[in-house]
């Protein structure tokens, strides 16, 4: 994925998201791009940083699982899934973010408005601002008004001296986008900055090095394992609309994150997951339709192959 971006608003929901879309888009600035801030005098930085992506956009075809008990060899890694039952999953649940249960507590007490998952996004992120005001600074911006509408959005300067930009894309259509803050999250004992992102069709997570500023696109919230070298998502939180529909691996380095692997499960769409520990993730699958889901369980067993960096 290429380090600009544009970005617009979400719409995660499975039902009437293509309504919601264009009033969403009005009343919200549309996309982000990452880039600096060289000309505007609103941020006092010493540097101007761009953000490099560092998602993988080579056209490898993820490999897919048709069962929940598969052994799969990709790259240096092995993978072995096996079935578990939703007790084991269940009584074994924990957060492997650092802000999910607080997210959700918010969540589930957040006076709905139009768009709930825009109020919850600004609630956390009026939390996490406050938390992390000394890293992160945001400027409200504007954009050319359309039906009679004004168009509004966000820029994000952050980092230790404040020297990498994040600007909403206010772009109208399939370009448009808006960035939340999300977090912030240590890796190798690295600074990683996590933000939200919502897509004129969809949405993701954006995760990017406080160190370097390079990026990645993840396709949901980073469940972190328990040593800080991996990342794990499902699109579980972000939404399966216009959205990665398998899982992801990423490894931490000291300057950026790396994708190990995405992978389809055939099965369903891996929805809720944790570290068990560093080598065991637990996964729920979600099968079925709107009001008649069902689901399943899975644990994924990693382990680097010999000879592997």
């Amino acid at each position: 994925m290429k380090a600009i971006t544009s970005i617009c608003i979400l719409c995660v929901c499975m039902v009437a998201c293509t309504s919601a879309k264009k009033d969403n888009m009005h009343s919200q600035d549309s996309a982000p791009v990452l880039t600096n801030i060289d000309s505007q005098k609103a941020v006092d930085s010493t540097d101007k940083a761009t953000m490099g992506d560092t998602t993988k956009t080579d056209e490898i075809i993820p490999p897919s699982i048709q069962t929940l008990d598969t052994t799969l060899k990709w790259v240096n890694y092995e993978f072995v899934f096996s079935e578990i039952t939703k007790q084991t999953f269940e009584q074994n649940l924990r957060y492997s973010n650092p802000t999910h249960k607080k997210y959700h507590q918010l969540c589930n007490n957040v006076p709905k408005k139009n768009y709930p998952t825009i109020d919850c996004a600004d609630t956390v992120e009026a939390l996490q601002l406050k938390k992390h005001g000394e890293l992160v600074q945001v400027f409200p911006i504007e954009g050319k008004a359309i039906e009679g509408k004004k168009n509004k959005g966000k820029r994000f300067a952050f980092g230790n001296r404040k020297q990498f930009r994040l600007t909403d894309n206010l772009t109208y259509g399939g370009a448009g986008n808006a960035h939340y803050f999300r977090e912030m999250i240590e890796l190798k004992d690295q600074p990683y900055f996590v933000f939200f992102r919502q897509n004129w069709e969809g949405a993701n997570y954006l995760m990017v090095s406080g160190n370097t500023g390079k990026n990645s696109t993840l396709n949901g919230m980073p469940q972190i394992s328990p040593n800080q070298e991996y990342v794990f998502t499902t699109p579980y939180d972000a939404g399966t609309y216009h959205n990665f529909l398998g899982v992801e691996l990423w490894q931490a380095t000291l300057t950026q994150l790396t994708k190990v692997f995405s992978l389809n499960i055939d099965v369903g769409t891996p929805w809720r997951s944790y570290w068990l520990n560093d080598q065991t993730i637990m996964v729920e699958i979600r099968e079925g339709a709107v009001d008649n889901y069902t689901y399943r369980y899975g644990k994924i067993n990693l382990r680097k192959l010999p000879n592997s960096k």
